[in-house]
């Protein structure tokens, strides 16, 4: 099992290919790696838009400070990995 210290937050900023024009978007996800960061952003947005993998186009992967994150629930998981 990994440990807590190893798990990284990272911002993923990509676009979706369909319909008229690109839509873009941000992502926050906390994994042990980047791979592991696409994996799960092409997982949730592709399955949300009902799409194909090659649709979604990821353009760029930078770690982040949890508690700057977009999404509540990271910045609350990692202040409980913190108190510990």
């Amino acid at each position: 099992m990994a440990d807590v210290s190893e798990v990284k937050t990272l911002r993923v900023s990509g676009e979706i290919r369909g319909g008229f024009r690109p839509l873009r978007f941000t992502k926050d996800v906390r994994a042990l790696s980047e791979k592991e960061a696409i994996e799960k952003v092409y997982n949730e947005v592709a399955a949300k838009h009902k799409l194909k993998r090659y649709h979604v186009k990821i353009t760029k992967i930078e770690p982040i400070n949890p508690e700057s994150s977009k999404n509540p629930l990271i910045v609350k998981i990692a202040s409980i990995g913190e108190s510990r």
